[in-house]
């Protein structure tokens, strides 16, 4: 693992922690979860051990946050059930992350608010478009700093 890599997730996430509660990153009133994005783009660059201190460093610095609830412990989850099916996932890793991010974006609204996901559709539809351009901007940038 690249060190380089570790601290860039690493900044993403304090990042992520800062502007979770922020409205900095409105786009059409729809809140992107740059945490997660963060957390699933994590295992294609970093160890498990390197993992878990962020996803550790992640779920802490949120719990400081109040309303956020059951969130503060479904995204390290998420993460790490993202960082074991990165391994089994058989396509493209562009394509596999594109597919961690949208499942777990619906898996959290499903976990936390169902019946927002199902009557808000389109927002959690806006928000996954919005968290896979996230994911995929990190994805870059991680792939463009080991060079």
């Amino acid at each position: 693992m690249a060190i380089g890599n570790f601290i860039i997730l690493a900044l993403v996430l304090v990042l992520g922690v800062f502007f979770q509660g922020a409205p900095a990153f409105h786009l059409f009133g729809v809140k992107p979860n740059l945490i997660l994005s963060a957390l699933l783009v994590a295992p294609f660059f970093i160890g498990l051990g390197d993992f878990l201190l962020l996803a550790l460093f992640t779920a802490t610095a949120l719990a400081v946050f109040p309303g956020l609830g059951w969130s503060i412990l479904f995204l390290p989850v998420l993460g790490l059930v993202g960082f074991w099916l990165h391994w089994f996932l058989p396509w493209h890793r562009v394509f596999n992350l594109a597919i961690l991010i949208a499942g777990s974006t619906f898996l959290l609204y499903l976990l936390i608010n169902r019946q927002f996901l199902f009557e808000h559709w389109l927002t959690v539809l806006t928000e996954i478009i919005y968290n896979l351009f996230i994911g995929l901007a990190i994805f870059l940038i991680l792939r463009a700093s080991r060079t």
